[in-house]
């Protein structure tokens, strides 16, 4: 026979093969939401009986939590309200086969917010380096008389400026589309992130591993920086910003920004090395050192 149930927010048909979901909505919080429609069908003779296919909507989900479930200490990779809206399916020998090797894609929209993923380690890291090179600067101003290498013992602190704008960016578009085949590995497209200061575009990886949550599980994401206003100026005299800028004013950091680990935790030991390699590079202190 056939059981159905209406009065849920849409309505759940069962019978003995299938579950049908028509607008079935539930509840996040006050203004947040999820919304289903399609089905879960049984098929006794298919290695994996369960089959899902549905479309799905979620307005407005609080990513802090689900951040703040793995490691509560840590401040978000992403603190925001996001949109999703997509397409999953799939097959499983059970129901949580099912839910965890889904298959689709799902497109991430968010209009406000905080990232982080760029923020791991970096300002320790420049302070320490900045006590080397304020020593090595004021060395060879002393030694050579030349007031460049003695100044650059100041224009050092434009390191833990632009580390600070970095390792919290306050942004006001983000998009991505997160696509997952059968390999079950979530691949990240059109990645872009805009800020008044920042934009952030890319793709990325995040490689699955069987048991582990979304966020603990292995990311490899690529990105492009743009900058302007005060942040294009501090990397500009940092050397690291490509002279031309595009019609809205942002300039292109002079290389790729690759950022590893998880979402829970990145890892940006790439872009930290680069920030302090080329703050010696293009200091000219190197050249000094070693008599260029």
């Amino acid at each position: 026979g056939t059981f159905e149930v209406s009065d849920v927010g849409g309505t759940i048909r069962l019978d003995q093969t299938a579950l049908r979901l028509e607008n079935v909505r539930a509840l996040f919080g006050p203004d947040s939401d999820l919304k289903l429609v399609g089905g879960i069908s049984f098929d006794g003779q298919a290695p994996r009986p369960y089959a899902l296919a549905a479309d799905l909507a979620v307005t407005n989900f609080d990513t802090k939590p689900a951040f703040q479930a793995l490691d509560p200490a840590k401040l978000p990779t992403l603190e925001a309200r996001v949109n999703l809206n997509g397409h999953l399916a799939g097959n499983g020998v059970n129901l949580a086969e099912l839910t965890e090797k889904s298959q689709g894609d799902v497109q991430v929209t968010a209009k406000s917010g905080l990232f982080r993923a760029l923020s791991a380690d970096l300002s320790d890291k420049v302070q320490k380096t900045q006590t080397t090179v304020a020593a090595l600067g004021g060395l060879l101003g002393a030694v050579t008389g030349k007031k460049e290498y003695a100044d650059y013992a100041n224009k050092t602190q434009i390191l833990t400026e632009i580390a600070k704008a970095l390792s919290e960016i306050p942004f006001d578009q983000l998009n991505v589309t997160a696509s997952r085949a059968s390999d079950l590995n979530m691949v990240l497209k059109d990645f872009t992130l805009i800020s008044p200061e920042i934009r952030l575009t890319g793709s990325g990886l995040i490689r699955y591993t069987e048991g582990v949550s979304l966020l603990a599980q292995p990311l490899a994401l690529q990105l492009g920086l743009g900058a302007r206003g005060q942040l294009a100026d501090l990397l500009r005299r940092a050397g690291l910003l490509e002279t031309k800028a595009d019609t809205l004013g942002y300039a292109a950091f002079s290389m790729p920004i690759n950022v590893g680990g998880t979402l829970a935790k990145t890892d940006t030991t790439e872009l930290r090395n680069a920030l302090l390699n080329s703050a010696l590079e293009r200091s000219g202190i190197l050249d000094g050192i070693l008599g260029k």
